[in-house]
């Protein structure tokens, strides 16, 4: 055997294991018909803990490319009702993040679930930007509320909105609004309290939806309401509107005092001409002089598609951390309605950049306007970027690929007595080093969930967990993934029926996915404003290495099938082995681990340290005010000292 034959046989192994790397950080091919806006997502949601309807959440906001600004997030609780998932509170924090590429960070949020329910419910993480677009849904779990307070309900399927008595239909489609005409709610109300009770309607009006800014509105009315003990009651009353032309929501609930019932959102838009900045973003938030930015812009308009790129134009500018302009767009005519992206070159440097957007008619009307602040991220992933590590290992895996083939020449060729019997030895012994070595060095990178658009205006959004704990008692366990579908107002998909269908394809190995092809949405019904969640739970692979599950799409229109069972992309995730976990809960000179119950009045100092964590890795410390850490928060973090009044028993655990 010659050395270079040797060598290129090894090289040809080492090249075939990291195909696998290299392909698990590009991108899959698109539909021409599909487009990526996003690559940003929630991640690893956990229940830290729950006190009756006060929940302590934790979640990962992740992104692997392209940098995002105006992002929200937000609590949704869900009920089913036979198989349709109905939406029961979804509440807004006031937070904006602004989220670079190649980062992931831990956020944790304390939800107070409205007082008027019980049963069990769904309850989801869900990031979305200033226009309502969907950027990821990622499901907590079921929980349990009970012992409801009696307060005044809203009966949402009864409400119905008018308009020049043109009914709207049911709650939550969207009513066309003339300027001078009023616009009314009709609602059952019901009194589950044994008293007699005086409300009033609360009203707030918000752009596009209750993720978007919240803007003035005029008119309406907040009469009082007097509801007998256990009283059902048909009231009509005006609503408040915006009066510039766009897509609007009202938030709906009564109130006493702090006291608040359920909330209806309406939905409507004032007629005129209209175009909406849907999304915005970069390639990077960061940049040196006469380098090119890529300006994503994707954008609707109340006019045909034909007319609004002739009507609308673009205004941009970009500053830099210092309010330096870095570079200017006037009057920019744009190349179709949708998605486009900008190439613009930048003569400063480009640090933290503005970017201010406006989108104009021919008048010089401004019909929207953005202005984005693109900053890194708060915490970056201890994980190197997807694209530098790949590199990293490709080039060291290929230098220990060349000296272990010098290695093994050099012996073979010193033993010519045995040179068949170490031949046929060496050459397997040092594959299968290699492939073993090749899999252990395989990057978990982010995981590859993705909001996609079609040119109809919808919207999909998959959510896989970027990494799964290993189950070393299986040789599979469950992946669940999230998919939420929507619909885009004054789009092609809000003027007629559209069903539409998300299948996942799970694998059985690091390379096969024809394991399983079910449906996660099925027919689900979509409309202006409307948004449909379901989650899938697949049995996969427990090894360790890099997975990835693939994302099929349908969608239907009542003339027949729009796209036949269309590719969307890859969606990928990690096997990790699990957390392993040392506590150190020091009581009168004596070292506890993972519990110890102490008496009142004696004093403990607990404190931990995490190895195998993540940046989704929860330590939970149970007992009185005993903290808890999260992600990067692991080498020896200081749980507290505490001299509780009573009997207490501390555990620590990790997830």
């Amino acid at each position: 055997m010659n050395l270079l034959k040797f060598v290129t046989k090894s090289l040809f192994v080492a090249l075939v294991l990291l195909s696998g790397v290299v392909v698990s950080a590009e991108t899959a091919p698109q539909k021409a018909n599909v487009v990526v806006l996003a690559k940003i997502n929630a991640q690893n949601p956990k229940i830290i803990s729950q006190d009756g309807g006060r929940l302590n959440l934790s979640f990962v906001v992740s992104n692997r490319e392209g940098a995002q600004s105006g992002v929200r997030y937000g609590v949704r609780l869900e009920k089913m009702e036979g198989k349709k998932a109905v939406v029961v509170d979804e509440y807004v924090y006031d937070e904006v993040l602004s989220v670079g590429a190649n980062t992931n960070f831990v956020k944790t949020v304390e939800y107070n679930a409205p007082a008027n329910l019980e049963g069990k419910y769904n309850i989801y993480i869900v990031l979305k930007n200033y226009s309502g677009l969907s950027l990821g849904v990622a499901k907590f779990g079921e929980v349990s509320l009970s012992t409801p307070k009696e307060f005044v309900q809203i009966i949402p399927e009864s409400c119905v909105v008018f308009s020049r008595n043109i009914s709207s239909g049911k709650i939550g489609e969207s009513i066309a609004v003339e300027k001078v005409n009023d616009l009314s709610l009709n609602c059952k109300v019901k009194n589950n309290s044994k008293e007699k009770i005086e409300i009033k309607p609360s009203f707030e009006t918000f752009y596009n939806s209750i993720y978007g800014e919240k803007v003035d509105h005029f008119g309406g009315k907040e009469e009082k309401i007097n509801l007998e003990p256990q009283e059902e009651k048909a009231i009509s009353f005006l609503l408040p509107k915006a009066n510039t032309p766009q897509n609007y929501v009202v938030k709906v609930s009564f109130e006493k005092g702090k006291i608040s019932s359920n909330y209806v959102l309406v939905n409507y838009s004032l007629s005129g001409v209209s175009a909406t900045i849907r999304n915005v973003s970069l390639d990077k938030n960061s940049y040196k002089a006469k380098e090119t930015a890529r300006l994503a812009l994707f954008w609707s308009s109340s006019l045909k598609k034909e007319q609004a790129t002739s009507v609308v134009s673009l205004n941009a500018s970009i500053l830099n951390d210092k309010q330096v302009e870095c570079a200017t767009l006037q009057n920019r005519q744009l190349a179709a309605v949708g998605f486009v992206e900008i190439p613009v070159s930048l003569n400063k440097d480009c640090e933290n950049p503005k970017v201010a957007v406006e989108l104009k008619d021919l008048d010089g009307n401004v019909l929207d306007k953005k202005a984005l602040v693109f900053e890194g991220a708060e915490k970056m992933s201890k994980a190197a970027p997807i694209e530098r590590k790949t590199l990293i290992v490709f080039g060291a895996f290929a230098l220990l690929v060349v000296l272990a083939s010098l290695v093994a020449f050099v012996r073979i060729k010193s033993k010519k007595d045995e040179a068949e019997k170490t031949s046929s030895n060496v050459g397997p012994t040092l594959m299968a080093i290699l492939f073993f070595v090749g899999v252990s060095l395989i990057p978990s990178g982010f995981a590859k969930a993705d909001t996609y658009a079609s040119g109809d205006g919808l919207i999909l959004n998959a959510n896989v967990p970027s990494s799964v704990t290993q189950n070393s008692q299986s040789s599979t366990q469950d992946l669940e993934v999230v998919a939420d579908v929507s619909c885009l107002p004054s789009s092609t998909c809000s003027y007629s029926d559209t069903f539409t269908t998300v299948e996942i394809r799970f694998p059985i190995n690091q390379t096969s996915h024809e394991a399983m092809y079910t449906p996660i949405i099925d027919d689900a019904l979509v409309q202006a404003y409307s948004s449909y969640s379901s989650s899938l739970v697949g049995s996969v692979p427990s090894a360790l290495g890099a997975y990835t599950v693939k994302v099929y799409w349908d969608v239907y229109y009542q003339s027949g099938a729009h796209a036949a069972r269309p590719f969307v992309g890859d969606i990928s995730y990690s096997i990790v082995p699990p957390p392993s976990l040392n506590v150190y809960a020091t009581l009168g000179g004596v070292n506890y681990e993972d519990s110890v119950t102490i008496t009142a009045g004696q004093s403990i100092d607990i404190r931990w340290k995490v190895t195998n964590v993540s940046s989704s890795t929860v330590c939970t410390c149970s007992g009185q005010s005993c903290r808890s850490s999260t992600g990067e928060q692991f080498d020896f973090f200081n749980g507290g000292t505490f001299t509780p009044a009573t009997t207490t028993t501390y555990t620590v655990s990790c997830q």
